[in-house]
C-alpha cells in the first residue's frame, strides 16, 4: 500500500509541476498589462490551480486502487478479505476464514447450504475452497462458517481474495481434494483404498472399519487405518471426531506416526486424553464421550503443539512441545502409538480428516468485509412453477411480482 500512495505523489508531483509551469508561461505575458488586469489575472490563475490540485489528487488516488473487476456478474454480492504475510512467502499454501453465513441466510442473499460461495483471488482467479462441517448448517444458524482455501501465492506484502455468493442457480464447488495436501470426508460407501491403508497391530476379531452417511466408524484400537501417503517437513493434521462408547485404554483420532517410537499424535482415553510425543504419553483434561471434537496435531521442524476442541463443551492445547519431526511419516486413526495389547472395542465416527501445510509464522487472515453489491441482473423469472400468478425472482434480490392471470394453466 506505502509502494501504491508513493506512485500516487509522485504523479501528482509530475501534474502540478506541469500544471504551474503552464500557468508561468501563461501569465509571463502579464508585463504588457494594466497593473489591474494584471492582478486578475495573477487571482484567476491562482483559483484554476487551487480547484485542479484536488481534482488531481482523487484522480491519481483512485487510478492507484481501483477494486478488482467483478468475476461473474451473475453473483449478486462479494466481500474483501485481506491477508497480511509477516513471514516467509508462500507457495500453495491453506488459509481460512469465517464468515456469518446465517445473517447472510436471513437476508435471502445465500441457500441454507451455502453451496453457491466462490472465493477468487484479487484478478478474479477461482480458488479452490472447501466449505467445513461445522456443529449448525452452513446458512441457517452458523454465525462463524469457517472456509478454507488454496492460495496459491502469499507474497511478505499480503494478498487479498473476494468471496462471492449471492447466485442460486450456481453449483456447489466445495472441494477439500483441490484444497488440502491428503483430505478425506468419507462420502463413498467403502475405506477408499487409494487413500488409506488398513491394518492390525495385533490379533483381534474386534469391530472393523466401515464407512457410511458420510462417516467413517471404528473400531478396535488394535485395528488402525493409516494414509497412504507419508508426509515429510511442517504439517498440521485435523480431524472431526465424535466419540460414542469410550475403551478403558483408548484409541487415536488424529496424528502422524512412523513407529513407536516416531509419531505425534492424540488419543481419546476412557473420559480423558493424552498426546503420544515419540515414545511419550502426556495426559490432559478433556473428555471426547457423547461429543463432536476437532483434534489438531502440528509438527514443524522439533516443535510439536497440539488441541483438541468439544463442540459441546471443553478444550485443551499445549504448544513448544520437542518432537523429532514429521518424516515419512502417514495420518493414522484408530491403534495406539505404542506397543501395548489390551484387544478392546469402542465406538466412534471421524466426519473428516485433512492435512494442511504448517509454519512457524502463518498469514493472517481478516475477517471478511466491505460487501459489495454486483452489477447482475435484476431479476430472474423462469415462469415453470405450472400455476398461480406469482412469477418468482430465483436472485437474491427478491424481484418477484404479481401477474395479471394465471399463468400455465392454458387458457387464454
Amino acid at each position: 500500500m506505502r509502494n501504491k500512495f508513493s506512485s500516487v505523489f509522485k504523479k501528482f508531483g509530475l501534474v502540478l509541476s506541469k500544471v504551474l509551469s503552464i500557468s508561468a508561461v501563461a501569465l509571463f505575458p502579464l508585463k504588457h498589462l494594466t497593473p489591474r488586469n494584471r492582478k486578475i489575472a495573477i487571482i484567476s490563475a491562482f483559483i484554476v490551480i487551487l480547484v485542479m490540485i484536488p481534482i488531481v489528487i482523487y484522480t491519481l488516488s483512485h487510478l492507484g486502487v481501483a477494486e478488482a473487476a467483478w468475476f461473474d456478474q451473475n453473483f449478486g454480492f462479494r466481500q474483501r478479505i485481506d491477508i497480511t504475510n509477516s513471514g516467509s512467502a508462500q507457495t500453495d499454501f491453506q488459509i481460512s476464514f469465517t464468515l456469518n453465513t446465517d445473517t447472510l441466510y436471513d437476508n435471502g442473499k445465500l441457500r441454507a447450504d451455502c453451496a453457491h460461495i466462490r472465493v477468487t483471488d484479487v484478478n478474479g482467479k477461482l480458488l479452490p475452497y472447501w466449505i467445513e462441517t461445522m456443529a449448525t448448517a452452513c446458512g441457517n444458524g452458523q454465525t462463524a462458517q469457517t472456509i478454507w482455501v488454496k492460495v496459491p501465492s502469499i507474497s511478505t506484502t499480503g494478498n487479498t481474495l473476494y468471496v462471492y455468493y449471492g447466485n442460486p442457480q450456481a453449483a456447489a464447488k466445495s472441494n477439500g481434494d483441490e484444497v488440502f495436501e491428503f483430505f478425506d470426508d468419507f462420502s463413498g460407501s467403502a475405506v477408499d483404498g487409494s487413500k488409506w491403508t488398513t491394518g492390525t497391530t495385533n490379533a483381534t476379531s474386534g469391530t472393523n472399519w466401515s464407512v457410511s452417511g458420510g462417516n467413517l466408524n471404528g473400531g478396535n484400537q488394535h485395528r488402525y487405518i493409516q494414509s497412504v501417503k507419508n508426509f515429510t517437513g511442517n504439517y498440521t493434521a485435523q480431524s472431526r471426531s465424535y466419540t460414542t462408547t469410550d475403551n478403558e485404554n483408548g484409541f487415536s483420532v488424529v496424528g502422524f506416526w512412523a513407529s513407536t517410537t516416531d509419531s505425534f499424535g492424540i488419543l481419546d482415553h476412557n473420559n480423558s486424553s493424552y498426546y503420544r510425543n515419540d515414545s511419550t504419553w502426556t495426559g490432559f483434561a478433556f473428555d471426547g464421550t457423547g461429543q463432536w471434537s476437532r483434534n489438531i496435531t502440528t509438527v514443524i521442524g522439533t516443535s510439536a503443539s497440539y488441541s483438541r476442541t468439544g463442540e459441546t463443551s471443553g478444550s485443551s492445547s499445549a504448544s513448544g512441545i520437542t518432537n523429532s519431526g514429521i518424516s515419512a511419516e502417514g495420518v493414522r486413526l484408530g491403534a495406539r502409538y505404542d506397543s501395548s495389547v489390551f484387544d478392546q472395542n469402542f465406538v466412534a465416527t471421524w466426519d473428516w480428516v485433512f492435512v494442511r501445510k504448517a509454519v512457524t509464522t502463518a498469514p493472517s487472515v481478516a475477517s471478511p468485509t466491505n460487501e459489495e453489491k454486483g452489477p447482475g441482473p435484476v431479476g430472474y423469472w423462469k415462469f415453470n412453477d405450472g400455476f398461480g400468478t406469482l412469477a418468482n425472482d430465483s436472485t437474491s434480490n427478491r424481484n418477484s411480482g404479481g401477474m395479471g392471470q394465471n399463468f400455465g394453466t392454458g387458457k387464454d
